[in-house]
C-alpha cells in the first residue's frame, strides 16, 4: 500500500490520494528503480581489489611514505606562492612549527589535579 493511503487511513491526511498523485508515484517509483539499476551497473564495471591477483600491488592501501609527505608539504607554499597568493615559507613553517596543545594552559592550577580517592575500607555494623 502506497505511503499516501497509509496517512490518510491514520487520518494524517485530511483528503484521500488523487488518481494524479497516484500515477506520479508510480512513476517515480519506476524512475527509481531504472537509476538504482544504472547505479548497480556503474558499480559493478569498477574494479574490485578482492578480485585483483595476490601478487598484484595493491597501490591504493599503501601508505605513502613520511619523506614524500614532507616532500608535498614543503611544496605546497612554493606553488603558492609562485601562484602570488602572497604566502611566504617563514610563515607556513613557523605556523607548522608551533602547534601547541590549548588544553595544556587550561590544565595548571586546576584545584584538585593532583587528588587520587582512597581505597574504600568500610566501617563495621553495629549489631542489632
Amino acid at each position: 500500500m502506497p505511503p499516501a493511503w497509509h496517512q490518510w487511513l491514520r487520518y494524517q491526511r485530511a483528503e484521500p490520494p488523487t488518481l494524479q498523485e497516484q500515477s506520479v508515484e508510480a512513476m517515480r517509483q519506476e524512475r527509481i528503480k531504472v537509476l538504482a539499476a544504472e547505479a548497480d551497473a556503474r558499480w559493478k564495471a569498477k574494479p574490485s581489489l578482492l578480485d585483483m591477483p595476490a601478487g598484484a600491488p595493491k597501490k591504493d592501501l599503501e601508505q605513502p611514505r613520511t619523506e614524500e609527505l614532507g616532500r608535498e608539504k614543503a611544496e605546497i607554499p612554493r606553488q603558492k606562492q609562485a601562484q602570488g597568493e602572497g604566502f611566504t615559507r617563514a610563515k607556513t613553517d613557523s605556523a607548522q612549527l608551533k602547534v601547541e596543545d590549548p588544553w595544556k594552559k587550561a590544565q595548571r592550577g586546576v584545584p584538585g589535579e593532583t587528588w587520587q580517592p582512597e581505597a574504600w575500607s568500610p566501617a563495621a555494623s553495629k549489631k542489632r
